[in-house]
């Protein structure tokens, strides 16, 4: 059954959102830079051409710094900032230098990947992924939602 041609829907935000979460929930980023404030990593982020604009949730920018990295995803500019909570300790946020795709809208889609929960949202052209070992209630305190 079913006929007909079937629905074509852009992927990049769940594939994003699924290749990143595995790429920090296993250890594979590299911290470039350390730093005890995120007015320093933006310093570090900008000179290596990553998102030193980000718009980074206020109660994200309220938890310690640990560290950053610029790396290239499928050929587009990806930052990864390292945040530590004292509850849920590391918090990731990785901005991708691309609007999100279809479906992903300036309210955070939440979704559950192997162990770490995630949130997905789009803001001015970029694409925004928050991971955390914590529950949605989690997530929305830290995106102030």
């Amino acid at each position: 059954g079913g006929g007909g041609s079937a629905r074509v829907t852009a992927t990049a935000a769940p594939t994003f959102r699924e290749q990143m979460t595995a790429f920090v929930a296993e250890g594979r980023y590299v911290i470039q830079a350390q730093a005890g404030s995120l007015a320093e990593l933006r310093q570090f982020i900008g000179k290596n051409g990553g998102a030193d604009d980000a718009v980074v949730p206020a109660p994200v920018a309220a938890l310690g710094t640990y560290g950053c990295q610029v790396l290239d995803w499928e050929g587009q500019r990806v930052t990864l900032i390292c945040f530590t909570s004292p509850r849920l300790g590391f918090v990731h946020l990785v901005v991708l230098d691309a609007p999100p795709g279809a479906g992903i809208g300036n309210s955070p889609a939440m979704a559950l990947v192997g162990g770490w929960n995630t949130a997905v949202w789009g803001r001015g052209g970029k694409t925004y992924l928050l991971c955390a070992q914590g529950s949605d209630a989690d997530l929305r305190s830290l995106l102030g939602s």
